[in-house]
């Protein structure tokens, strides 16, 4: 999976969320603390296995810094934990329901396209 960024079909709209080409709305409060699509794609990587930084960089082709500032959105919703190991945070998310809600919801976004 890349998700470099948004796509160009998503902006946000009046109603304070994001509105997708599709028209889905996603409230800014987020469905369990993820935001859009790049954080549904981090979480989704950490269903997986835990991941630091610079493995989700390169993992989802964005830089340092925007992984970094998803991260700390994903953590301030409780979403996410680091911890360290040396100079170095490992990302892993926090309990299981969320791992079973990430799965769901990237199984439902493949099979929307059908």
């Amino acid at each position: 999976l890349n998700f470099g960024a948004e796509s160009a079909d998503s902006r946000n709209d009046s109603y304070g969320g994001v509105c997708s080409a599709a028209g889905t709305r996603i409230p800014r409060s987020g469905f369990i603390g993820i935001n859009n699509i790049l954080e549904l794609a981090i979480a989704h990587h950490l269903v997986e296995r835990p991941h630091s930084v610079s493995e989700l960089h390169t993992c989802l082709g964005i830089s340092q810094p925007l992984a970094s500032h998803h991260l700390r959105i994903l953590r301030e919703a409780h979403v996410v934990e680091g911890e360290q190991h040396g100079r170095t945070t490992i990302y892993k998310l926090l309990d299981h329901h969320i791992s079973h809600i990430v799965k769901d919801v990237h199984e439902h976004t493949k099979h929307t396209g059908d």
